[in-house]
C-alpha cells in the first residue's frame, strides 16, 4: 500500500477558529463539497487526543459498480490531518471513499466534475453588443492594469410590513409604469395565522412612486391602471412555466407515442407536488417533481413514471445524495441554440458530514448548489454540473438558494443571478455568473457581489431574494426583491409565535438545541440567544429593487495606471457606442485597426455615458479595436 506523512495544518483553514476545538470523536470529510478542474482532492482526518490509532487507511471506489481507484494509507498526528489525493486523471462523477481509523470505518462521497476553459471563437466576433469577461475570448492582448470588475446593485427600499402581527411583505408581482407616470410594485401582507406559513388572505396593496422608480415610495390600497412594462433584459426562446391544461386534481396517462404523438422540448415542463396524491399513471409521493408535456394530439401527459427530482429534507446515517435530491431551490428551463437540448437549473443537496458539516441550516448538514441538468428528449436527464463549485477562499457553510438564467440575445451571452447564502454568517446575497455557451458558467469575481450589505441591523441586511424577471426603465435595470434584515436563523424563532414582538431567547434556545449553532461567528456577532431574540422582535419584511445601470453587471476598470488591450478580429458595419464611465482626468479612447493594425478610426469618451457614439464600422472586411483606458470603466461596446 501506498503510505504518505501529511502534517497537521489546522491554522491554514480558512474557516472560523471555533470550528477547530477539541473533539472526542474521530471526524473525516473531503474539503470541499465539489472538486472542479482539480488535480488533487483533500480529505481530512481529525483524530482526537489520546486515541489509539495512528494511521487512516483509505480506499477510493466508483460510485456505481465499486472498481477501485486508489488505495493507501496515512500517519495521523493529533487533531488535523490533511491527505492530498490525486484526481487528475478522474473522469466527471461521484466515487466512494472508504477511510478506516483503528476499528472504525467511514464511508465519504468525493465529487469530481471538469468544466472546460471558455472556448475562444473560431472565426471573427459577430456580436451587437460586447461584455468584457474575465477570460480570452475578446483579447488577443490585454495589459495587468486592465481588471475586470463586477458591478454593484443599488438597494432601494419600496415598503416593509404594515404590522406587528405581519409574517411577510412580499412582492406579488414586476414592477410597472401607470397612466398618470409613476411606478408601482404589488405586494401583498401576510399576516401570521395559526402556524400557516402564507395564508390565502393576505392584504393585497402596491407600492407607488413618482416621478422615478429611484423612489421614495408610498403604500397606497388600490392598483393604478398600467401604462407600460418594463423591457426584460433577457431574451429566451423558450421559458418555464406550467403545462396549458395540465389540473393538480385530475387523472392522466403515461406518454405513448403510438396514441399520443409527437412533443417538442418546448412542450416540456414540471411540477411540485406536496402531499402524495394518486394522478392515475403515477403515485406521486411527498415533495416530488413530475415531468408533463403537451402532445401534438392535445393531450396533456406524464413523460415518465418516477419523479425528476425529490426533496430531502434530513440524511440519516451514511445516506447520500444522488445529484437529483433537492430542496426547494428553483431554477429555470432554457433551450440550446439548436433546439436540441433541454437544460434545467435546480439546486441539488448535498451531504456533508463533520468537521466541514453545516452547523446550522434549514436543511441539517447538507448543503444546497444551484446545478444544471440536461434533456434531449424530455425524459431522460442527465446531471451536467453545478453552475459555480466552491473554492477553497469560501466557507464550508456557503451554499445557493435559487438562481435564475437569462439570455442576453445581442450579445450571445447568458447571465445568471444566483441567490447565494453564507451559512456561518446567516444572511444571502445575490452573485452574478455568466457564460457564452449556456452550459459552462464561471464566476465573476469569488469575493465581491453584485447585491450584498454588511452593516448588522440595515434594513437590506440578511436576507435578499429575487422575486421578479430582470427589467428597465430608462437607463437602469430593475429586479424585485423580498428583503428582511433579519438573519436566516429568525425564520425558525417566530414560527411558533403569533408576532415576532413575542419571540424570547428561550424560544431560539430550544429551537436550536444541539444543532452547533454556537459554532458559527454570527452566534457571538449577534450577541448570542438573547441578541438573536432582539433583532427578531425589531425585524420586518419588507420590498426593494436591486437597481443597476444598463448592462451594468460587470465592467473593464483601469486605476490611476493607463491599460490598453487588442480585441481579436470583428465584422464590421453599423455605428460602434460605448457604455463607460471616465473619471475627471481619466482616459478611455478607442480605436479602429485595419488587418494590419493600422489605426484607421479613433474616438474618445469622457464623462459618465450609457451610450456614447464613437464612430461608424466599414461594411466590409475585417477590424479589430484597440482600448486605452485610465481612472475609467467600461461595460459594453454595442453597434446598430
Amino acid at each position: 500500500m501506498k503510505k504518505i506523512f501529511v502534517a497537521v495544518m489546522a491554522a491554514a483553514l480558512a474557516f472560523s477558529a471555533a470550528a477547530q476545538e477539541h473533539v472526542d470523536e474521530v471526524q473525516t470529510e473531503f474539503r470541499l463539497s465539489v472538486y472542479r478542474n482539480a488535480d488533487e482532492a483533500e480529505l481530512t482526518v481529525v483524530r482526537p487526543y489520546n486515541h489509539d490509532a495512528d494511521t487512516a487507511y483509505v480506499e477510493i471506489t466508483d460510485y456505481l459498480g465499486g472498481a477501485l481507484r486508489w488505495r493507501g494509507e496515512f500517519y495521523l498526528a493529533e487533531e488535523w490531518n490533511h491527505c492530498m489525493i490525486d484526481i487528475a486523471d478522474y473522469p466527471d462523477g461521484r466515487y466512494f471513499a472508504d477511510i478506516r481509523v483503528g476499528d472504525e470505518t467511514f464511508r465519504r462521497m468525493l465529487r469530481v466534475e471538469h468544466v472546460p476553459e471558455m472556448a475562444l471563437p473560431d472565426g471573427p466576433i459577430d456580436l451587437g453588443k460586447i461584455f468584457f469577461t474575465p477570460d480570452d475570448f475578446l483579447y488577443r492582448k490585454i495589459s495587468k492594469n486592465l481588471e475586470v470588475k463586477p458591478g454593484k446593485a443599488d438597494m432601494i427600499e419600496v415598503g416593509r410590513t404594515p404590522s406587528e402581527d405581519g409574517l411577510a411583505f412580499m412582492p406579488e408581482g414586476e414592477m410597472y409604469q401607470a397612466v398618470d407616470g409613476s411606478f408601482v410594485v404589488p405586494c401583498i401582507d401576510y399576516v401570521w395565522k395559526n402556524g400557516i406559513l402564507y395564508p390565502s388572505d393576505g392584504r393585497r396593496m402596491c407600492a407607488m412612486s413618482a416621478p422615478s422608480p429611484e423612489g421614495p415610495y408610498s403604500k397606497i390600497d388600490s392598483f393604478p391602471a398600467v401604462a407600460s412594462r418594463g423591457r426584460e433584459i433577457g431574451w429566451f426562446d423558450y421559458k418555464c412555466g406550467t403545462v396549458q391544461g395540465f389540473h393538480p386534481a385530475d387523472k392522466y396517462e403515461l406518454y405513448d407515442p403510438a396514441k399520443h404523438g409527437t412533443f417538442s422540448l418546448r412542450d416540456v415542463s414540471y411540477f411540485q407536488q406536496i402531499d402524495p396524491h394518486d394522478f392515475g399513471c403515477v403515485q406521486a409521493g411527498y415533495r416530488t417533481y413530475w415531468l408533463v408535456a403537451k402532445t401534438s394530439t392535445g393531450d396533456v401527459v406524464f413523460l415518465r413514471d418516477t419523479p425528476l427530482f425529490v426533496d430531502r429534507p434530513l440524511y440519516n446515517e451514511d445516506e447520500f445524495d444522488t445529484g437529483f435530491t433537492t430542496n426547494d431551490n428553483f431554477g429555470n428551463f432554457w433551450l440550446s441554440e439548436d433546439d436540441s437540448t433541454l437544460y434545467v437549473l435546480r439546486g441539488q443537496t448535498v451531504r456533508r458530514f463533520a468537521p466541514y458539516d453545516v452547523p446550522y441550516d434549514m436543511l441539517p448538514n447538507s448543503l444546497r448548489i444551484m446545478t444544471v441538468y440536461s434533456s434531449r428528449n424530455g425524459i431522460d436527464w442527465e446531471y451536467v454540473h453545478s453552475i459555480t463549485a466552491p473554492t477553497l477562499n469560501q466557507q464550508p457553510g456557503e451554499q445557493q438558494y435559487g438562481g435564475q438564467v437569462y439570455y442576453i440575445k445581442e450579445a450571445d451571452m447568458y447571465i445568471a443571478y444566483i441567490d447565494a447564502f453564507d451559512g456561518d454568517a446567516q444572511r444571502s446575497y445575490i452573485e452574478i455568473n455568466y457564460s457564452r455557451d449556456g452550459v459552462n458558467f464561471y464566476k465573476i469575481s469569488d469575493s465581491e457581489f453584485f447585491a450584498k450589505h454588511d452593516e448588522y441591523g440595515a434594513w437590506d441586511f440578511g436576507q435578499l431574494y429575487r422575486e421578479g424577471l430582470p427589467q428597465y426603465f430608462g437607463d437602469r435595470y430593475y429586479v424585485v426583491m423580498s428583503v428582511t434584515p433579519m438573519d436566516h436563523t429568525q425564520f425558525e424563532g417566530y414560527y411558533r409565535k403569533p408576532s415576532l414582538k413575542d419571540v424570547t431567547a428561550a424560544d431560539f434556545h430550544r429551537a436550536f438545541d444541539g444543532r452547533q449553532y454556537e459554532r458559527l461567528t454570527h452566534f457571538e456577532e449577534a450577541g448570542g440567544w438573547e441578541g438573536i431574540a432582539e433583532n427578531t422582535r425589531n425585524g420586518f419584511f419588507a420590498v426593494g429593487l436591486a437597481a443597476c445601470r444598463v448592462d451594468g453587471w460587470f465592467c473593464l476598470e483601469a486605476g490611476s495606471k493607463a491599460g490598453e488591450l487588442t480585441t481579436r478580429d470583428m465584422t464590421g458595419g453599423g455605428m460602434l457606442y460605448a457604455n463607460a464611465d471616465v473619471a475627471e482626468g481619466g482616459r478611455l479612447v478607442v480605436s479602429l485597426l485595419d488587418a494590419d493594425g493600422k489605426v484607421v478610426e479613433k474616438a474618445e469618451v469622457s464623462g459618465d455615458q450609457i451610450k456614447a457614439p464613437l464612430f461608424n464600422l466599414p461594411e466590409e472586411g475585417i477590424y479589430s479595436l484597440r482600448i486605452k483606458m485610465k481612472n475609467a470603466r467600461l461595460y459594453t461596446l454595442s453597434r446598430e
